[in-house]
């Protein structure tokens, strides 16, 4: 039951609780006289650096971005589960996982109940997805431009061929996955030359698939690296900014101003921004190496 934006926002229940728990520190710490004042700033301090870490600052617009584009409008958004077709199921299930961020993601004929439109707005998120993705599918146009290597299953061996879908085909000699599956489920038996001549040239793609692993994990490691820094050098905009507010009314406040309040407003900014700053600092050095 419920809305299409509400299952979805089950994947950052951890984030809610945070923000419950700041919340309640907030007020806590409204309270300078208190014997348990110390302990609650230094759990909010490291509570809020934690939020920020896990995406807290970014999160709504993640899964706004996300349901969009998996194709669910603002008004598809506040549609009742009960009432999606089931390619809309799989999406929204789809949606979930990606917002969920993992490090891997299995997916096995995904594109079953699925209309071509369907079919390519998926294709099109687990392009932008930066895990590692394994599918299990025969629809060679959903997987073509999608992965960078093939698994071949037959005759009790396994076969990696580096390249995607339409590079396999052509070697092949093949029209679909589905003739492939055709062809060769008739044969029972290779003959052992064409397993001599495999097995050195399974060897070879080894040497070539080692390469290009590291190369692959190399560029995934920079974009990640890139997308925050980006993220950092737009936070420490925003803490700057705050801090020159606060040192602003600090020059000049009024009877109503609460300086105490403020200081530690301003102190807090200022723990925030030098964490920040060095993180941007190693990140930098890093790219740099």
């Amino acid at each position: 039951s419920g809305t299409v934006r509400s299952q979805a926002e089950k994947s950052f229940t951890h984030l809610f609780e945070m923000e419950k728990r700041l919340e309640q520190l907030q007020l806590a710490i409204t309270d300078h006289e208190s014997d348990s004042f110390e302990k609650d700033l230094e759990e909010y301090t490291r509570l809020i650096e934690e939020y920020e870490r896990k995406g807290g600052y970014t999160y709504k617009s993640e899964l706004g971005a996300m349901l969009t584009h998996m194709g669910f409008d603002e008004e598809a958004q506040n549609k009742e589960i009960s009432k999606l077709s089931g390619g809309e199921r799989t999406r929204l299930a789809l949606s979930c996982l990606l917002l969920s961020n993992p490090d891997v993601l299995m997916l096995d004929e995904p594109t079953n109940h699925m209309d071509i439109k369907s079919k390519e707005i998926l294709k099109q998120a687990l392009k932008a997805y930066d895990g590692t993705l394994i599918v299990v599918s025969h629809d060679r146009d959903f997987l073509d431009g999608l992965v960078d290597k093939m698994y071949e299953f037959r005759d009790g061996r396994v076969r990696e061929h580096i390249g995607g879908v339409q590079e396999f085909l052509e070697k092949r000699k093949l029209e679909s996955l589905r003739e492939l599956e055709r062809r060769f489920g008739k044969e029972i038996h290779r003959d052992a030359q064409d397993d001599k001549k495999a097995e050195v040239q399974d060897n070879r793609k080894e040497e070539a698939r080692e390469a290009f692993e590291r190369k692959r994990n190399e560029s995934k490691e920079i974009r990640k690296i890139r997308h925050r820094i980006d993220f950092l050098e737009e936070e420490i905009g925003k803490v700057e900014k705050k801090m020159k507010e606060i040192e602003k009314i600090l020059s000049n406040p009024s009877s109503s101003d609460d300086i105490m309040e403020l200081t530690r407003e301003y102190l807090e900014n200022k723990r925030d921004l030098d964490h920040k700053t060095s993180e941007w600092e190693s990140l930098m050095e890093k790219l740099d190496s």
